[in-house]
């Protein structure tokens, strides 16, 4: 996974409506709302922090692991797992932590 920061803008023109919104008017505004309620400076074109897969990977079917109870649609960064029959935990790129 690789982290950057991009200006909204370029976000939204990379992303589109997987950022989680429908249009980029609401995007911008959502940003600008948090930015100024956490006394953040609003800005033009402000940059925001990107996580990006960059060389994902796919198990097959038969080794997928049931998704918890507790799993979140909207996880922001560092999520980790248990995994079944292990005493393993996994992050959410599948990769053992220590």
């Amino acid at each position: 996974m690789d982290y950057t920061n991009l200006p909204i803008s370029l976000a939204w023109e990379v992303f589109g409506v997987q950022n989680g919104v429908d249009n980029y008017s609401e995007f911008r505004q959502k940003i600008l709302d948090y930015r100024e309620s956490h006394g953040r400076f609003r800005g033009i074109d402000p940059e925001i922090g990107c996580s990006i897969l960059s060389q994902p990977f796919f198990f097959d079917r038969e080794d997928w692991i049931p998704i918890p109870e507790d799993w979140k649609l909207n996880i922001v960064r560092g999520k980790m797992v248990t995994v079944p029959g292990s005493n393993e935990k996994m992050s959410v790129l599948g990769s053992p932590v220590d």
